[in-house]
C-alpha cells in the first residue's frame, strides 16, 4: 500500500493481519457509489474515476471517459426488468462490422416497413421498443420470448438450421443464470396476439411458394430467378424517373421492406431443398450401414449464382495467363464480369461500402493472385471432378438399395437426390437480389450525396453514408455530423461486439466451453482429416494473402469470400452454424470446416497460429497457439 512520509510516497507490504479487513463501512460504500453515479451522470458516459476519501469525505481525484465498454442498451416501453438482447449482425449475417448510419438507417427502414404493413396497428410511436443500435451493431430484444422454460426447450439439442450454436449456448447459461429474473408467463409473447389478416395472407403466399418447390423443384428454382429479375428491373426502371430528393426518400420507405417480402421470400421457392438430404439419409439407414456417400452428393452443386461467379473468376484468370496479361478494369472481359457481378460487395447487407463495379481492386488481386500460383487450372478440375463425384455417388446409393430388394425406395433417394442438386444451389439467389436491390438504393444515395455537396452541406458525395434521412430532410449543415459520426464509425469498427447483452451492462461475447489446453471447441460443419498453416482473414479483400492449401480462420463468410474457398485447405469461423454460408460452400468443394470456434481473430496469439486440425467431423480442433 502507498503510505505517505517525510520523504513523500512509499510502498509498504500491507500487515498480514490487516490484510482481510474492510476499509470502507457500508454507509461509505453506498457514498462512493452514488459519488460515482453523479460523476457518471455529469459527463453523461461511464467514466473511470480516481478519488481520495479524508476526514469521511470522498474528493474525486481525476476522471476519464471509459472507451473500451461497450454501449448499454437504453430501457425502453417501461421495461425495468432485467432484458436480455441479441446481436443480430453477429447471430444471423455473420457480420462483424458495424453499419454505417446510413447502412443502418436503410435496415431500420425495412424494419419499419415489414411492421407497418404485418404488425398491429397501435402505438406508431413506440413500436420499435425492441430494436436498438449499439455500437452500429443491431440488437433485439428477445426476452419476452424465453419467458417460459418451454420456450428454452426449442434451442436445447442439435439444430441443423441453428445460425450460430454458439450464441445459442450462451443463451441458455445466461437464461439458467437468471432464471427467477427471466420466468415469468404472464409476460411471455403471445403470438395469436400478434396474428392478422395481412400477415395471414404473406405467409399463405409464403407456404404456397414452398408447396411449388416441392412438387415442381427445377420450375421453382426457375422462378425463383426470373421473379428477383423482374423486381429488379422494375425497380431500377423506377428508379431513374425519380428527380427529387423528397421522392428518393419516400421511394427508400416504400420499397425497403421488399429486402425482406421479395429477397429473401424468393427463397421459400427453393426452402424444402434442405431437407432432402435428411429425408435420404433417414431412409438409408433403415437399409444400409454406410451413409457417407451422402457427403459427395453436397459437392460441387449446380445453379449456385455464387459458384458461378467464382467459376467466372477462374476462366478469367485461365483467360489472361493464356495470353500473357493482366487484367484491367476496362478490358472488355472485365466489363462483362462487373456488369452482371460488380453490384456486390465484402459487406453484403451494407449501403455504405463500395461496390465491386465502383472500386474492382479485390476481383483484380484474386485473378491475379491464381495467375501469379497457376492453380486456376486444378480449382475449375477440382469443382468438375466434384460433379461427377456426385453423379457416381447418387448411383452408387441407388445401386446399394437395389441390391438390399429395395427398387422403390432406391427411385425415391434417387429423386431426392437429384432434386437436391437441381434446386440447392438456388438459395444463392436471395442475397443475390438483395444486394442488387441494396446496390440501387446506393446509386440513389450518391446522387442525394451530390446534390447536398452542390449545396455545401457536406464536403463529398460520400459522406452521405454518415448521415440518416431524417438529416437530409433536416436542411441543416451537417459537415460537423459527418466529421463526428466518422469518429463514432472508427471507435465501433474497432470494437469486438458480443453475441448477448444485457440492460445491466452485462456482455456475453462467447458461452462457456470446457476446454484443455492448445484445444479450440466448435461445431463440425463439413467433414474431413486435415493439417496445414493457419491464415487469419478479417476480409476477403485480404485473399491475396491466401498460399493453396491455408486454413482459413476469420470471423464469419459471405458470398464475398466464394472464390477464396478454391485455395482452402480448411476453415475455421468464429460465428455460424451447419447451414451458415461458409459451411454450405465448404460442403460444396469439400472443404473441411468448423464454425463457432472461439478463436478470437483479433488476438495477437492467433495472428502468429500454425493449427494444426486433426479431425472436422469432431468438434475439438487441437492446435499449437503461438509459435
Amino acid at each position: 500500500m502507498s503510505v505517505r512520509k517525510e520523504k513523500g510516497i512509499e510502498l509498504v507490504p500491507v500487515p498480514s493481519e490487516k490484510q482481510e479487513e474492510v476499509t470502507l463501512t457500508k454507509r461509505e460504500v453506498a457514498r462512493l457509489l452514488e459519488f460515482g453515479e453523479r460523476v457518471e451522470n455529469y459527463f453523461a458516459s461511464p467514466q473511470d474515476i480516481e478519488w481520495s476519501h479524508k476526514d469521511g469525505k470522498f474528493y474525486m481525484v481525476q476522471t476519464r471517459p471509459i472507451t473500451s465498454l461497450y454501449p448499454m442498451p437504453e430501457k425502453r416501453n417501461n421495461k425495468r426488468d432485467l432484458r436480455v438482447f441479441i446481436n443480430i449482425n453477429n447471430y444471423s449475417q455473420a457480420m462483424p462490422e458495424p453499419f454505417t448510419p446510413m447502412g443502418e438507417d436503410i435496415i431500420r427502414a425495412v424494419v419499419e416497413g415489414l411492421v407497418t404493413k404485418y404488425g398491429q396497428k397501435g402505438n406508431q410511436e413506440n413500436r420499435l421498443w425492441w430494436y436498438q443500435v449499439l455500437g452500429g451493431r443491431i440488437f433485439l430484444d428477445i426476452t419476452d420470448f424465453m419467458r417460459t422454460e418451454k420456450s428454452w426447450n426449442k434451442f436445447k439439442g442439435e439444430d441443423p438450421t441453428d445460425k450460430d450454436p454458439i450464441t445459442t449456448r450462451a443463451l441458455l447459461q445466461l437464461l439458467e443464470r437468471n432464471r427467477e429474473d427471466i420466468i415469468n408467463p404472464k409476460e411471455s409473447v403471445k403470438l395469436a396476439r400478434m396474428i392478422n389478416l395481412r400477415l395471414i395472407k404473406l405467409l399463405l403466399k409464403t407456404g404456397l411458394k414452398y408447396c411449388y418447390g416441392m412438387y415442381s423443384p427445377a420450375k421453382a428454382r426457375e422462378k425463383a430467378v426470373s421473379l428477383g429479375e423482374n423486381v429488379i428491373k422494375e425497380l431500377e426502371r423506377e428508379s431513374k424517373s425519380l428527380k427529387t430528393t423528397e421522392d428518393k426518400i419516400k421511394f427508400f420507405r416504400e420499397k425497403a421492406s421488399l429486402l425482406v417480402t421479395e429477397g429473401f421470400g424468393i427463397v421459400f421457392y427453393v426452402a424444402v431443398s434442405s431437407t432432402y438430404l435428411d429425408q435420404a439419409r433417414k431412409i438409408m439407414a433403415q437399409y444400409l450401414e454406410d451413409t457417407s456417400d451422402l457427403k459427395y452428393v453436397e459437392k460441387s452443386v449446380p445453379y449456385s449464382v455464387t459458384t458461378e461467379m467464382g467459376m467466372e473468376i477462374l476462366e478469367l484468370a485461365k483467360h489472361y495467363h493464356q495470353k500473357g496479361e493482366k487484367p484491367r478494369a476496362q478490358d472488355e472481359e472485365m466489363v462483362k464480369f462487373l456488369e452482371k457481378y460488380g453490384h456486390r460487395s465484402s459487406i453484403e447487407l451494407e449501403v455504405g461500402v463500395p461496390i465491386w463495379r465502383e472500386d474492382p481492386r479485390y476481383v483484380l488481386d484474386l485473378i491475379n493472385s491464381y495467375i501469379d500460383n497457376q492453380n486456376y487450372q486444378e480449382a475449375l478440375d477440382k469443382f468438375n471432378r466434384g460433379k461427377v463425384e456426385a453423379q457416381e455417388a447418387i448411383e452408387r446409393i441407388k445401386a446399394q438399395l437395389e441390391e438390399k430388394g429395395q427398387k422403390k425406395k432406391a427411385k425415391q433417394v434417387e429423386k431426392l437426390l437429384i432434386n437436391f442438386r437441381n434446386t440447392f444451389g438456388g438459395r444463392e439467389q436471395s442475397k443475390f437480389f438483395i444486394r442488387q436491390l441494396l446496390t440501387i438504393f446506393r446509386g440513389m444515395l450518391l446522387e442525394i450525396g451530390e446534390e447536398l455537396e452542390k449545396e455545401g452541406r457536406i464536403e463529398d458525395k460520400g459522406d452521405v453514408f454518415y448521415i440518416t434521412r431524417d438529416d437530409i430532410k433536416s436542411r441543416n449543415d451537417l459537415k460537423e455530423k459527418v466529421k463526428k459520426n466518422k469518429e463514432d464509425y472508427a471507435l465501433d469498427f474497432n470494437k469486438t461486439a458480443p453475441r448477448l447483452l444485457t440492460s445491466t451492462g452485462e456482455s456475453i461475447y462467447s458461452a462457456s466451453l470446457e476446454v484443455s489446453e492448445n484445444t479450440l471447441v466448435g461445431v463440425p460443419v463439413s467433414p474431413g482429416v486435415y493439417e496445414g498453416k493457419a491464415r487469419v482473414l478479417k476480409t476477403p479483400e485480404e485473399g491475396h494473402k491466401l498460399n493453396k492449401g491455408d486454413i482459413l480462420v476469420t470471423q464469419g463468410t459471405n458470398p464475398a469470400w466464394t472464390p477464396l474457398f478454391l485455395k482452402l485447405g480448411a476453415l475455421v469461423m468464429e460465428t455460424g452454424g451447419p447451414i451458415s454460408h461458409g459451411s454450405v460452400v465448404a460442403r460444396e468443394y469439400g472443404v473441411p470446416a468448423a464454425a463457432g470456434v472461439a478463436v478470437n481473430v483479433n488476438s495477437k496469439c492467433t495472428k502468429n497460429a500454425n493449427i494444426f486440425c486433426t479431425t472436422f467431423s469432431q468438434n475439438k480442433i487441437p492446435y499449437l497457439p503461438c509459435n
